[in-house]
């Protein structure tokens, strides 16, 4: 077997491109471009992270534990790193432009959109290398 059916890591670069479906699962015009949790980054905002923390460490070993909010500031900075793009978002009857701002603002504000993005980015089928079949 070709071990490079396993190679996640440059279509994870590349995005996958999410249909988000309604609190009904009825797909939306809303289309979501995320990179996986094996992109470079994901992985690059990840060590960012870990970094900045044993910095703190070091600076006051007795303060282990993050914050609920530190912890969940972190999760959003890894789901707006791995947002690349999107089309079909409309706020008061126009067009939400993309930007990391605008982003970090609608993953606060919707967690069911959030919620699809955390699943479809971190489901390594969605980034499989796709097979050529001939009939």
């Amino acid at each position: 077997m070709d071990i490079a059916k396993f190679d996640t890591r440059k279509t994870a670069d590349k995005g996958h491109e999410l249909c988000i479906v309604d609190v009904n699962g009825a797909k939306t015009d809303i289309v979501i471009t995320i990179r996986g949790t094996d992109s470079a980054a994901y992985q690059a905002k990840q060590r960012e992270q870990q970094r900045k923390w044993r910095l703190q460490l070091n600076k006051n070993p007795r303060r282990i534990m993050q914050t609920p909010e530190q912890s969940e500031e972190d999760a959003l900075d890894l789901i707006v790193a791995a947002t690349v793009s999107w089309k079909g978002i409309e706020m008061d009857g126009k067009e939400l432009p993309f930007s990391e701002a605008a982003a970090r603002q609608l993953y606060t504000d919707y967690p069911a959109i959030r919620e699809q993005v955390e699943q479809a980015m971190s489901d390594r089928t969605n980034f499989l290398p796709s097979t050529e079949t001939t009939s």
